[in-house]
């Protein structure tokens, strides 16, 4: 229902894959050519580590997963291993330039857009199996490995399939796995959309799972049975997961358009954007009618929630508090804390209205006085950062300090945000 920011820790230095004792054995100094000459040569598979050197899960793997000596075993006995940065640094050195024409080759023919991507290669050089994103363990990436040895699990093998038109039922399920595993989450709607297409009762637990997964737009086939049995499918994926899926739906295909012409909303990785020229006039009546129409016990809620998103992008700071305080009003408890602390975020990024920055500070100060449980990292860095851009320095750097206290972030960017602080930098 609105942009998500997403703060990403950006690296200046490379990404280091040294030879480690017990890790992954990476090579160096080769081309693809003789990489593929060598993986025919001695009957391994490829594994090609697609990163770039502001990825923060790609510097991730590379230090806490490929060191371990688990995964260097079953990869140095299995795989060549090589490691690509698929972008151009002032600083690269011979081996990353040597890459330059092989990187860029490589991210068209397997449309590499995010990062860590993991393609694993046959030994005679054909794509057999993609990994999207890190890992938080080594157990959860060797899970997502694994499948690349055998043909009846590979991602890449299995979707030619598709693509030649397998619709069998159980080629779709094993397909969905596989497109799990691989974590491509752009392809996966697709095939589950396939698949529920063609069941006869959607209302089994496992259908109903699929359907929340993969359910875009109001004509995918599960739409009909979350908008209008949202009891029977919050049994099984949560109170409120239906209505969520429903009203984002709504959002797009009938609140968008009358936001922005040719209003198209894209996803690249975890990030939202949005595309289209923005409406300077905004017919919300007339908004207000469609919804009435299509989704009358959720049309209050989806106007209000739009809004605040609106006047974001509008960058009206005076309606965008005026939004989320009538929002915040309208539903108190049922506005997750979540959302409200993206709110107070959005604020602290993006505008330089005092009034709204005070106003984003109530939002965060309620945030934390009636935190719902989850973890509090995010909360609190947001409540430290708006002290500090209304230069409420004095109150900003021990909420900060207290935050690298908690996390134990002795490098990373709660404390680099607090270093700058203290030097008085500007920190959004």
């Amino acid at each position: 229902m609105k942009l998500i920011f997403i703060s990403l820790l950006l690296f200046t230095s490379s990404i280091v894959y040294g030879q480690k004792k017990d890790g992954i054995r990476f090579e160096h100094g080769k081309t693809w050519a003789q990489i593929k000459d060598q993986a025919k040569t001695e009957n391994k598979y490829i594994f090609l580590d697609c990163y770039t050197l502001w990825c923060a899960p790609c510097r991730y793997m590379a230090q806490e997963i490929f060191t371990q000596s688990a995964v260097g075993a079953f990869f140095n006995k299995n795989f060549i291993s090589v490691a690509v940065q698929f972008e151009k640094g002032k600083n690269d050195g011979p081996e990353v330039k040597q890459w330059y024409k092989d990187a860029e080759l490589l991210g068209k023919i397997y449309k590499i857009n995010l990062y860590p991507t993991y393609l694993f290669f046959k030994p005679d050089g054909q794509l057999v199996h993609t990994v999207y994103g890190g890992s938080k363990t080594a157990k959860e990436f060797m899970t997502k490995v694994k499948p690349a040895l055998t043909p009846a699990t590979q991602f890449a093998t299995l979707k030619k399939q598709f693509d030649a038109g397998n619709r069998s039922p159980q080629f779709l399920l094993t397909l969905i796995n596989a497109t799990k595993q691989s974590n491509n989450q752009g392809f996966l709607p697709i095939v589950i959309n396939v698949y529920l297409a063609k069941q006869q009762n959607l209302f089994t637990d496992e259908n109903i799972n699929l359907a929340v997964l993969a359910t875009q737009k109001s004509t995918d086939p599960g739409f009909a049975m979350l908008k209008n049995n949202p009891e029977r499918a919050d049994a099984v994926v949560g109170n409120g997961k239906s209505a969520s899926i429903v009203k984002d739906i709504a959002f797009n295909e009938i609140v968008l358009p009358g936001l922005r012409k040719n209003g198209k909303r894209t996803f690249s990785g975890p990030m939202i954007t949005y595309q289209g020229i923005l409406i300077k006039h905004v017919n919300w009546a007339a908004i207000k009618t469609s919804l009435d129409k299509s989704y009358p016990t959720l049309s209050d809620e989806i106007l209000l929630a739009a809004k605040p998103v609106y006047y974001q992008w509008a960058t009206d700071w005076r309606h965008y508090t005026e939004a989320v305080t009538a929002y915040k009003a309208a539903y108190k408890e049922k506005l997750p804390n979540t959302t409200l602390n993206n709110y107070a975020w959005e604020a602290y990024m993006l505008s330089a209205d005092t009034s709204c920055l005070n106003a984003a500070l109530t939002w965060s100060n309620h945030v934390l006085k009636s935190d719902d449980n989850k973890p509090r990292m995010w909360y609190l860095l947001t409540h430290a950062s708006l002290l500090y851009k209304l230069g409420r320095k004095a109150e900003a750097i021990p909420e900060m300090r207290h935050l690298v206290d908690m996390t134990g972030d002795k490098d990373g960017t709660y404390f680099l945000t607090l270093e700058k602080m203290k030097a008085g930098e500007r920190t959004w």
